[in-house]
């Protein structure tokens, strides 16, 4: 490439054009008639071409047109010289300038100069006008490496002007700020002391500071320096005299520790520029970063700044997930040993329930609740150690379930979008954008991870219709739950009975008068120990009653789950409330006139807590009221029944029931909220104001084997049961008629199963083959195939299968995965709240929302700052 030609390509830049795909255009306004003729006699010795000359009239000016017309030359520029057409703001230095010898490119800085570069009226500078801020950027730092000193300054207006300051030593060199570096001045004995200046050039530091460590290397390697700079060493303390030989102190080792970074500074010419201002900008783009193996860092931004890149193990692959610009699916591998949690920012909202145990326990709890209970902080990420007993249910690619230790849980604020995932059946969860749930893909035979953005209806969602189901609990200690679930209340609660005096001996024998009044005064005062001393001491009473502060009523301590108490907590979701009057509390149960239930509600309460309820008539109602306050807070607190309508739900106790304790639990919930609907398919169904309950309950009738759909009706929800063989005699009752009904819910399109038809009878006894085919091939791929009839095909294998398709098929209908289409994606709006979100690892899902639809996790990442 020739001088003349690199001429061109920078005058290009600044007044170029390429016309209808066939022409090289330049422009220029009549006034600068010398500009064109010196381009045209460029052009003529560069490429040999005369070029086409012609004058036309635009908004009352006469611009010279110069045109090169031949395709050839268009191809060169644009194919082989990577010169592309674009508008003002986005106009770029041409890839092939970086290549070119110095004296070229000082030729194109020349024809680019020559184009929209003029003199400054006011600094008498020279300057370059764009609205590009690539170009901006690019011809700045090529200024810089050809040894030209300048500056970029932008306007109100988005023009950007960069200063030629001129091409001198002097100019070039960088300046260090003496007031940043004191150590750095004391340390070289640059005479600052005797001189105080503001800063000090690289060109009269750098010899300082390369002579000062040449002394303390000769100290080193002889112990007898040279004359001169070793007093002052030794004034400073840095270099000691013994015996007639020199070495260094420790004060001089980090001396000659700043000496050497100093001069690797020095050496690599970088000049450190003060920060003006901080300017936050809002936007959705997206952010990229790079990984240098060794240095860690690059030259980046308008005018060339060393940044550091955000450490190879994956911060900066955190920055660019809170854009929202990557996926889960590229930062599972990125772990280190060592590493800490880092923050995630794709992520549910707070009141989606998900299913967990928790010591043993299964629950159905919120994760915002969840997260209180693990951390007081107002946001950012937990780390849990599988010691703390938190679990998850989750679910493999392959359609495996398990449960799974939770190793870590986050909560970040959040301002933008929430979306609302609808399944049929009714099934929910709220999102953020970015979120992913696990997606059934058709292709490769996998559950895998898509976000939210990316769903369409249609997706095959995949949801547990299995969940774990405990019946261990068959006694409820209150002493404990309050221990557990609100300690907080125990300093309000006493306990009375045999093992409350045998507490209290104990105390005084352990304690003297001192510490029993300042920690345990209620056992010198009353006799009468509070719960919080049991906790304190580790020792929790088993038998005996609970009392809260002065009241008369008091609740036993230990509580056995029986089908009455299951009744009775039924009856309170469904008609239960706490009313509080005066100074205490009640627990009341609001009926129909339907005398039998109130009846069997005051048996329950008997039964169950050795209570006596009365019942108080109003107009159309019957109000059962029973306990007081300390049994209230024991609902509201312990149990976790709701205070208001809006959040009833189920008590954890009962996920771990039996299962005739959790089928009484139904039926005082369906007695009290029931909504039939009596035509040829007779459904039993619950109305419910709150979506937490509907969830509840979702998982509740999951646990005993039925399939219910989630619906809504105006503000309230609908939990409708199609299946009810399990709970057959509380269907009956309620509905007053033997129903049975059917769902078509688990079952699974024929589309998946169709094209598996030969690999399947190769695993059949070919006998059988024909009642295969007839089982599930007979309507085509254009229904669904139930997830019974399936199961009994499958088992009609004699050898294993070795398609691994065929056996992802065979995993979700063993585990009662059902893949569910999406039915709408719906934007809930603007929200200024928390999300929250789980970290399972090696399976990286949970299970969660209403109706137990399987979620990605958090693409939490692991990382190490270096």
């Amino acid at each position: 490439m020739s001088e003349d030609m690199a001429w061109l390509l920078g005058f290009w830049i600044a007044e170029g054009s390429y016309s209808v795909g066939r022409y090289i255009d330049y422009s220029q306004s009549r006034r600068n008639l010398i500009k064109a003729t010196r381009l045209i006699q460029k052009i003529q010795s560069a490429i040999g071409i005369k070029p086409i000359v012609r004058t036309q009239e635009r908004n009352n000016t006469t611009e010279i047109r110069v045109t090169i017309g031949r395709k050839l030359l268009v191809n060169f520029f644009q194919k082989t010289l990577g010169i592309r057409e674009s508008f003002a703001d986005g106009k770029e230095v041409p890839a092939i300038i970086w290549r070119l010898p110095r004296e070229l490119q000082l030729e194109f800085i020349h024809g680019l100069l020559e184009g929209d570069g003029h003199i400054d009226d006011d600094s008498k500078e020279t300057m370059l006008s764009t609205k590009s801020p690539m170009l901006a950027s690019q011809v700045s730092y090529l200024l810089f490496s050809l040894g030209w000193s300048n500056k970029i300054r932008c306007d109100k207006y988005k023009q950007f002007a960069i200063y030629l300051h001129g091409y001198n030593a002097r100019a070039l060199s960088p300046w260090l700020p003496t007031e940043s570096f004191p150590e750095l001045f004391e340390v070289s004995g640059f005479g600052l002391f005797q001189r105080p200046e503001e800063r000090i050039s690289f060109a009269r530091l750098r010899p300082r500071v390369e002579a000062m460590l040449q002394t303390f290397q000769e100290v080193l390697r002889t112990g007898k320096p040279s004359k001169g700079r070793i007093s002052y060493l030794v004034e400073r303390r840095y270099v000691s005299k013994e015996g007639g030989e020199y070495y260094v102190t420790e004060a001089g080792k980090h001396a000659m520790a700043i000496l050497q970074a100093a001069s690797e500074l020095l050496a690599g010419d970088l000049h450190p520029v003060r920060i003006r201002r901080i300017t936050p900008l809002r936007n959705d783009r997206l952010v990229y970063d790079l990984t240098v193996e060794t240095g860690h860092s690059f030259v980046a931004g308008r005018s060339p700044i060393l940044i550091k890149n955000s450490d190879p193990w994956g911060a900066h692959i955190a920055m660019v997930i809170k854009s929202g610009s990557a996926g889960s699916a590229h930062l599972r591998e990125l772990t280190t040993p060592d590493a800490v949690w880092l923050g995630v920012w794709a992520s549910v909202t707070g009141d989606e329930p998900v299913i967990i145990e928790e010591n043993g326990m299964i629950k159905n709890q919120e994760i915002g609740r969840l997260y209180s209970r693990f951390s007081s902080e107002k946001s950012g990420p937990i780390t849990l150690q599988p010691s703390r007993g938190l679990n998850a249910l989750c679910c493999s690619p392959e359609g495996g379930v398990g449960v799974m230790p939770v190793s870590a849980m986050t909560k970040h604020a959040y301002d933008g979008d929430i979306f609302e995932i609808r399944t049929v059946g009714g099934f929910t969860v709220k999102t953020t954008a970015n979120h992913s749930v696990e997606v059934f893909n058709p292709e490769t035979y996998r559950l895998e991870a898509r976000q939210t953005s990316s769903l369409s209806e249609g997706d095959l969602v995949a949801a547990c219709f299995r969940v774990p189901n405990s019946q261990s609990v068959r006694q409820l200690n209150l002493a404990q739950l309050i221990a557990t679930e609100c300690p907080e209340e125990a300093g309000k609660i006493f306990v009375e009975g045999e093992q409350a005096e045998e507490f209290c001996n104990f105390l005084r024998s352990k304690y003297d008068k001192v510490r029993l009044r300042r920690d345990f005064y209620q056992v010198l005062k009353r006799n009468a120990p509070k719960l919080s001393y049991f906790i304190r001491e580790g020792r929790l009473p088993s038998q005996g009653t609970l009392r809260l502060r002065y009241s008369r009523n008091v609740v036993p301590i230990t509580i056995d789950v029986t089908e009455e108490f299951g009744r009775l907590l039924g009856y309170h979701a469904a008609e239960g409330n706490l009313e509080r009057h005066g100074r205490g509390g009640l627990c009341e149960l609001t009926f129909g006139n339907e005398e039998g239930y109130v009846r069997d509600a005051i048996r329950c309460v008997n039964k169950a807590f050795t209570l006596k309820a009365t019942v108080r008539a109003r107009k159309n109602r019957l109000d059962v009221r029973y306990g007081a306050k300390l049994l209230s807070t024991i609902y509201a607190k312990a149990l976790h029944t709701g205070l208001h309508a809006r959040d009833k739900q189920v008590p954890f106790v009962m996920f771990n029931a039996p299962n005739e304790v959790k089928k009484e639990f139904l039926r005082g919930c369906f007695r009290g909220d029931r909504m039939v609907n009596y035509d040829k398919w007779t459904r039993l169904s619950l109305k419910t104001v709150s979506r937490k309950l509907s969830s509840d309950l979702t998982v509740l009738l999951r646990q005993l084997g039925c399939v219910s759909y989630v619906w809504k009706s105006g503000t309230a929800y609908v939990v409708s049961c199609a299946d009810v063989t399990p709970i057959q005699d509380v269907a009956n009752e309620i509905c007053r008629r033997f129903i049975h009904t059917s769902s078509k819910i688990r079952s699974m399109p024929s589309a998946l199963v169709y094209p598996l038809r030969r690999e399947i009878k190769q695993l059949i006894p070919y006998g059988k083959r024909t009642q295969f085919h007839q089982m599930l091939f007979t309507q085509g791929w254009k229904t669904r195939v139930g997830y019974a009839r399936l199961s009994k095909a499958f088992q009609m294998f004699e050898t294993e299968t070795g398609s691994e398709r065929l056996q992802t098929l065979m995993n979700l209908v063993k585990n009662d995965v059902v893949l569910l289409p999406v039915k709408s994606i719906r934007n809930l709006g603007r929200a200024n709240t928390d999300v929250y979100d789980l970290e399972v690892e090696g399976i990286h899902t949970f299970v969660g929302g209403v109706g137990g639809l399987v979620l990605h996790n958090s693409d939490i990442v692991k990382y190490k700052l270096p």
